[in-house]
């Protein structure tokens, strides 16, 4: 019963990190567009100059089928990111649940910098970034490396460090072994890891009863949540 009640609360928590990402897109109207940072970005159309965080207007349809996508990702998660042995009820709990929906946020905030927004993970932008971009791409693979060093100590103290590395390897090649071994030579095939991907991924792997690891998971989860919101569950194979 009480995984049944647990398994409750997060539906009612990934609930409210989608209701969150959703209203996180609204437009906000500027009557002087100097007055947002010169470095956010500023849209213009007939009706005036707006600041809104980027998403994909979908139809009825690719609503529903965007929330059964989030939904399977996270039942997955639910399972193998060991959220039901994660969620105690005690009241810190509501501390993890506000870093989540912060963390929605935040992100869509960041994409709409000017020198973050258009970075992408492809081969051709990162065979082609500029310098700045490299800096930035390297920061965010220091930060991640940090965080897989640290949990990998955290299953070797645990003794699971190998079905720990064997889940991560084996859905890493899951994606990516298909790409290399049978559609890199296809003109008409090419990967973009999403950052929907990033966030869940990792969340996944982010699962020890540590403040720290509850800190990165429910941060690399709330990405994910806001890239699947606003541009759904795209592929990272197309």
């Amino acid at each position: 019963m009480e995984t049944v009640f647990t398994f409750l609360i997060w539906v009612l928590i990934n609930l409210l990190a989608t209701v969150t990402a959703l209203l996180s897109f609204r437009r906000i109207n500027l009557k002087d567009p100097t007055s947002l940072p010169s470095w956010l970005m500023v849209h213009h159309d007939d009706k005036g100059s707006y600041f809104q965080v980027k998403y994909d207007p979908k139809s009825a349809y690719l609503k529903v089928y965007d929330y059964l996508q989030v939904g399977h990702l996270a039942a997955i998660t639910f399972y193998y990111g060991n959220i039901i042995d994660r969620i105690d009820f005690s009241p810190i709990q509501l501390v993890y649940v506000f870093v989540l929906l912060i963390s929605i946020i935040l992100f869509g905030f960041i994409t709409q910098i000017k020198q973050i927004g258009d970075i992408t993970i492809t081969p051709n932008f990162i065979t082609n970034a500029t310098r700045r971009d490299r800096i930035y791409l390297s920061i965010v693979a220091s930060l991640l490396s940090g965080l897989l060093i640290y949990h990998w100590i955290l299953a070797i103290e645990a003794e699971i460090i190998w079905v720990y590395l064997c889940g991560q390897i084996g859905l890493a090649s899951l994606y990516f072994g298909l790409y290399h071994f049978w559609l890199q030579n296809e003109n008409a095939h090419h990967w973009h890891v999403h950052h929907w991907f990033i966030g869940w991924y990792f969340s996944l792997f982010f699962r020890f009863d540590t403040p720290l690891s509850k800190v990165a998971s429910m941060v690399l989860y709330g990405i994910f949540i806001q890239g699947a919101t606003a541009f759904n569950v795209t592929p990272i194979i197309t």
